[in-house]
């Protein structure tokens, strides 16, 4: 039980930022504070700009709300960012700093006209997809601006004190009494900053906290590319530590599951793995390594192995997002060579929903039939059974060869 209403502490975390925000930039030197930023290196002035656009978008959004209104069209950030930087580029220090005191203030006052329920409600606004509003706010006010002060110092060579203000804003968090959801994600986003900066066990053990407190996070945690080098360094997968209890009690349910399919395919779970461990550490030169020269180098196989899983599973079975149109691609001959990291990813991906409609198929699915037109333009008619099966012996054909390969060449083999 909140001593305090979620409102109120919203409310206080949101002024302390503001207050940390303009300290740190404050006592920067004059001459600093005028400096003109580069698109690839932003000055004290871009960032508190950029600070303040969103948070002037957010005010906007909930301003809508509350007048009943339609929601305002905002483009994706991927192309308004650099218009935002290119708008804000000349203005002066005191200009910027104004207008951000102002964003603050008007955020806080259309904030104060909400209730607890509307911010913690996971239904009220659409434009957040089922997220509470809580999460967005403390994005706009407090996360985001710890990142760009910590953006700030790594562009100036700075890690040691980036780090601190992680760490510092994180724990003020952690301290408080507000919703476990809403540290989870801190702590989540603390694991990101530690393994893109190569403090990969602190990044492990601050996972493994995150997805406890908030295990939304977990589906979104397999694909993240913040969290690759942790991938990586732990052989493809996730830290074994990062929710080992959550992992065990999926797999109870999973066997308990009337007529699940899935228990029956563990060995090709370990196969997966055993997969990923071998390829994730791999270099492009490493996988542009053949058995012999007419033969398919190690990264084209693993690239084959991935295309074929997506375009039977998404593009016959029909199973699957729309993201496995482009994994199908993978194996064309236009296609890029990619390094190990991305290739485990992509087993990854496939993996997941092979995994998931193993789960979720029973064995009277199996005798489910699919139509296809073939090579030579004649239908073909497949069961759902035999594109399991031929599924299994794809990958262990060419993971045969992935291993033989790498064996040739003094690299570690599969560890079957």
């Amino acid at each position: 039980m909140h001593t305090q209403s979620i409102q109120a502490l919203l409310l206080d975390l949101s002024r302390q930022a503001q207050i940390r925000q303009n300290t740190f930039f404050q006592e920067l030197s004059p001459d600093e504070l005028e400096i003109i930023g580069e698109p690839d290196c932003w000055s004290a002035k871009d960032h508190v700009a950029h600070l303040t656009f969103w948070r002037q978008r957010l005010t906007l959004r909930l301003q809508a709300h509350i007048r009943r209104e339609p929601q305002p069209e905002i483009e994706h950030f991927e192309q308004l960012n650099p218009s935002i930087f290119e708008e804000n580029r000349y203005r002066t220090w005191s200009e910027i700093l104004a207008e951000s005191d102002q964003a603050y203030t008007d955020l806080i006052a259309i904030t104060q006209q909400l209730s607890d329920e509307d911010l913690t409600a996971t239904d009220r606004f659409a434009w957040l997809d089922g997220s509470p509003l809580y999460l967005s706010f403390m994005g706009n006010c407090y996360e985001h601006t710890q990142i760009h002060l910590g953006d700030y110092l790594l562009n100036r060579h700075d890690l040691a004190r980036a780090t601190a203000i992680h760490e510092e804003w994180a724990s003020t968090i952690l301290g408080a009494e507000i919703p476990d959801r809403l540290k989870g994600h801190i702590l989540y986003n603390l694991a990101c900053f530690y393994a893109l900066h190569e403090q990969l066990e602190k990044a492990a053990t601050n996972l493994e906290r995150a997805l406890e407190l908030a295990p939304d996070l977990k589906e979104w945690s397999l694909t993240d590319t913040d969290l690759d080098a942790l991938r990586a360094t732990q052989a493809g997968q996730l830290s074994e530590s990062a929710d080992i209890e959550h992992a065990q009690n999926e797999e109870k349910v999973m066997v308990k599951q009337s007529g699940s399919l899935a228990p029956f395919y563990q060995g090709w779970e370990s196969y997966q793995q055993h997969l990923v461990h071998a390829l994730a550490p791999l270099s492009v030169e490493q996988l542009a390594l053949r058995a012999a020269p007419r033969l398919r180098s190690i990264g084209v196989i693993a690239r084959h192995i991935i295309g074929a899983r997506a375009r039977w599973m998404h593009g016959l079975l029909e199973d699957g997002g729309e993201e496995l149109v482009a994994l199908g691609e993978w194996d064309d001959e236009d296609q890029p060579e990619r390094p190990g990291t991305e290739l485990a990813h992509g087993l990854e991906q496939t993996w997941q929903v092979i995994q998931d409609s193993l789960q979720r198929w029973t064995s009277a699915d199996l005798e489910k039939t699919f139509t296809d037109t073939g090579e030579n333009g004649e239908e073909e008619t497949f069961t759902r059974q035999w594109v399991i099966w031929h599924l299994i012996e794809h990958d262990l054909h060419h993971g045969g060869e992935i291993s033989f390969s790498l064996g040739m060449h003094d690299l570690p083999a599969i560890d079957l």
